[in-house]
């Protein structure tokens, strides 16, 4: 079985609506990337919001999505913003 680590996703705006909360920690393999992280994401929510571009931040940095986590990592997502 392969070593699993935790991170925390940090969820705004409509996807933060879609996922029921702000935060959301979730279980990657060893070695996984933001990207991963993000498809993990991805895959909960509905299409219309799945679709959405969204910058990544690992740590409070902006990362690539090839970034490797580890375990504790906060790795967050920022759709496009709404006005109001």
């Amino acid at each position: 079985m392969a070593e699993m680590i935790t991170v925390t996703l940090v969820c705004f705006s409509q996807v933060r609506h879609h996922i029921g909360s702000h935060l959301l920690p979730i279980e990657l393999p060893l070695g996984s990337t933001a990207g991963d992280a993000e498809a993990d994401l991805r895959s909960r929510l509905p299409e219309h919001v799945r679709a959405l571009p969204m910058r990544v931040a690992v740590n409070q940095e902006f990362a690539e999505r090839s970034a490797v986590l580890q375990a504790g990592d906060e790795v967050v997502f920022m759709p496009p913003m709404q006005g109001g």
